[in-house]
């Protein structure tokens, strides 16, 4: 039924979430999506984990398994890299396997970190310098449907000597003799419009900002059908562990402010309310969530919004981050939830 309505609607914009790769019918749900995306002749979206990926895939940036973030600490944890600059993340709050990647940034002999905020991976670091946050300077992002949009500053922004990472990155090369000198991102969008055409429009942009010239679906699909399906889950670990930031940041960054943790400073696990039953678990109780290495323990929240057979951790700080869980070579996460 719904295939035939959205044959009888014409073009459709079909939009998902990505929860479903941490499920072991994941190649499954993806077809589905594939074959309705066909039916309509439109555009599937399926949302990022962070909002930077839509403009970087559209240029056809997608990580290649050799350079993946991956592979490049396991250059790292092997020595083979001894040098490793880091801008505007925080691989230990953000990367699974947090106690892999701390033991691998360890073996560094020299770490950069670029951060509007000292964090768990700056405080490693060897040289930090201070990253200027979105508001204080202008730049343009891409939305779900490939739209390049401009933003601008706050006007009243504090006028200091904080660059955006683009700016370090700028200095730096400049000190080394490597690449242009940018002070501005308007002469970035201008040195980009001159080097592609295609991409001229960056110059100008209208008010209504102008569709990602490099879209291709068909090479995204590519990408998508290398989806395999996994195993189910063991009798020991029954539940699908799904974790997502709140709306406002990453658990790291939400704690940096005192109105955004009287916002969305709790951290909560949502189990659907036959799994809650089947546990023992009641409203609001704590609960210890685990793999065979490790725990956390959590707040329990029954909601039908849940499916059955899956775990919904909703933020992570860094007293209890759910990264913990997280293994790099697995795919998906399967855990046990009791009593704490």
């Amino acid at each position: 039924k719904i295939a035939d309505l959205i044959r009888q609607t014409g073009k459709v914009h079909i939009i998902s979430g990505r929860s479903f790769f941490n499920h072991f019918n994941r190649d499954k749900f993806l077809s589905s999506l594939l074959a309705l995306k066909k039916v309509s002749n439109g555009k599937l979206s399926i949302l990022p984990s962070q909002g930077n990926f839509i403009g970087v895939s559209h240029f056809g940036l997608f990580g290649e398994p050799e350079h993946s973030f991956s592979k490049i600490l396991e250059r790292i944890d092997a020595g083979e890299i001894k040098t490793f600059f880091v801008f505007g993340a925080n691989p230990i709050e953000e990367y699974p396997d947090r106690k892999f990647v701390q033991e691998a940034l360890k073996k560094l002999e020299f770490l950069v970190v670029v951060s509007p905020f000292i964090h768990p991976t700056a405080a490693m670091a060897g040289v930090v310098f201070p990253q200027a946050m979105l508001p204080d300077y202008g730049g343009t992002f891409v939305n779900l449907e490939g739209r390049i949009q401009l933003f601008k500053p706050m006007e009243n922004s504090l006028k200091l000597e904080v660059k955006p990472a683009w700016g370090i990155i700028n200095e730096l090369s400049g000190i080394m003799e490597i690449g242009s000198s940018w002070y501005s991102d308007i002469q970035i969008r201008e040195d980009i419009a001159n080097r592609l055409k295609e991409m001229e429009g960056l110059a100008n942009i209208p008010d209504r900002g102008f569709i990602f010239p490099f879209i291709n679906q068909d090479d995204y699909q590519s990408k998508l059908n290398s989806v395999t399906a996994i195993s189910k889950a063991p009798a020991e670990y029954p539940y699908i562990l799904q974790w997502m930031t709140s709306v406002h940041h990453n658990g790291w960054l939400t704690e940096k402010s005192e109105n955004l943790m009287r916002i969305a400073g709790h951290q909560v696990a949502l189990i659907n309310p036959i799994d809650a039953t089947h546990e023992g678990l009641v409203e609001n109780q704590i609960a210890r969530i685990g793999t065979d290495t490790t725990a956390i323990n959590i707040p329990i929240n029954i909601s039908d919004k849940v499916n059955r057979g899956e775990i919904l951790i909703i933020n992570s700080f860094s007293k209890n981050p759910v990264n913990r869980l997280l293994k790099k070579d697995k795919p998906i996460t399967y855990v046990s939830v009791k009593k704490a």
